[in-house]
């Protein structure tokens, strides 16, 4: 089947978080939002048929997860990562966020510290800060070439900084810069963290939007680490599903997974969502072709991007993405003051709401995230308004 991509969708007055949110998020509704890291792009069309159907039946009841809903996750890490999974290591919370909570509430206390490896996405910080927990910050580094930038782990600072950490949050694919770690680069962090006794929670949202010729190599695949990885995935971005708020949580060894299950069941959560169960069932049975060609139409998004930079907006420089249908943009070329001025200069002058760079950590001022997943027109409306707006700068 030869699926669509490219297509205009109005999803105003859909209870959307980017598009029905904006005046509570940029104090306007005049603008083009490209934040929030959902796609303008419709779900497959073989998880649309499969909630149909489940809705034919009247009852919607408490849902357990069965034996396909396992099988499809066991199917999917397999086919898509070559790794073997079984089922008892398979947990299911409604999102990876609250995994990052419960995690954090399971493997430390209150005062201890944790890593995160910023600039990074915000429920990072969120999770350790409304716990009480510590951060600890392991930046990482830029390597500039031309008009974009490479970022790469500072494994010396990474060292320095793990003595007393109990947990390390790990980003993999890395959300905003994009990079997907090699395994030679995972493997240098589970020894650094195995021999400081450090659990690490590995957020592999991303890790299906990855672009060749980079390979996701999922941490807890690494077999001399699995005893200290807790890997949380999901169909959500992947498949554009966010709503249904359907994860999984894989975790190989028994006293981690039952530490971690315990604190789950601690907060009420157990049981599923029906059409979310369903949903991500599907997702991983039957919609790989529609995501080879999805990333077919974001490599071409992402290439349009790239030459558009290049050519038109010199002053700006973007991340080397190699993950991920959002792009990591420097603005520091344009000499703002402060990043406050940055924001209302988009906002008002561009007409564009992009996630804020300063909510991915201090490294991210004078940085702004920008998502094209979305139709051509849109992306190209959004490039155009933001080079007419540099241009009268």
């Amino acid at each position: 089947m030869k699926y669509q991509f490219d297509v205009e969708l109005d999803r105003q007055n859909t209870a959307s978080f980017k598009w029905d949110h904006c005046n509570c998020i940029f104090g306007t509704d005049d603008l083009l939002p490209m934040a929030i890291a959902d796609m303008d792009i419709p779900a497959p069309p073989e998880v649309l048929e499969a909630i149909v159907r489940r809705c034919e039946h009247p009852v919607f009841g408490y849902t357990i997860r069965t034996d396909p809903f396992y099988d499809s996750v066991i199917y999917w890490m397999k086919k898509r990562f070559d790794w073997d999974i079984e089922k008892d290591w398979i947990l299911s919370t409604p999102g990876i966020i609250p995994a990052l909570s419960y995690a954090v509430l399971s493997f430390t206390k209150p005062g201890d510290k944790i890593l995160i490896q910023p600039p990074v996405y915000r429920p990072f910080f969120d999770a350790i800060e409304a716990n009480g927990r510590t951060i600890v910050e392991n930046p990482l580094k830029e390597v500039h070439n031309g008009n974009k930038i490479h970022f790469e782990i500072d494994f010396q600072d990474l060292e320095a900084k793990l003595d007393g950490v109990k947990l390390m949050i790990l980003c993999s694919p890395h959300n905003p810069v994009g990079r997907v770690w090699s395994k030679d680069e995972l493997e240098r962090i589970g020894k650094l963290c195995k021999e400081k006794g450090i659990i690490i929670l590995s957020d592999e949202i991303h890790s299906d939007l990855i672009y060749k010729p980079n390979i996701h190599t999922p941490m807890a695949s690494i077999s001399d680490f699995q005893d200290i990885s807790i890997t949380c995935i999901a169909p959500s971005k992947t498949f554009n599903i966010a709503g249904l708020c359907a994860s999984v949580i894989i975790i190989p060894d028994k006293n981690v997974r039952e530490n971690f299950s315990k604190m789950m069941f601690n907060c009420g959560v157990f049981l599923g969502n029906t059409i979310g169960n369903i949903a991500l069932e599907t997702c991983y049975t039957k919609c790989e072709n529609w995501l080879e060609q999805l990333l077919v139409y974001l490599q071409d998004c992402k290439t349009e991007i790239e030459s558009f930079f290049q050519k038109n907006l010199p002053q700006l420089k973007i991340a080397q993405s190699e993950a991920t249908f959002l792009t990591w943009v420097d603005f520091r070329g344009l000499n703002f003051k402060t990043h406050k001025e940055l924001e209302e200069f988009l906002i008002h002058k561009a007409k564009l709401g992009f996630d804020t760079g300063a909510k991915f950590g201090t490294q991210g001022q004078f940085f702004m995230r920008l998502n094209f997943g979305c139709s051509k027109s849109t992306l190209r409306e959004a490039l155009s308004r933001l080079k007419k707006a540099v241009e009268k700068l």
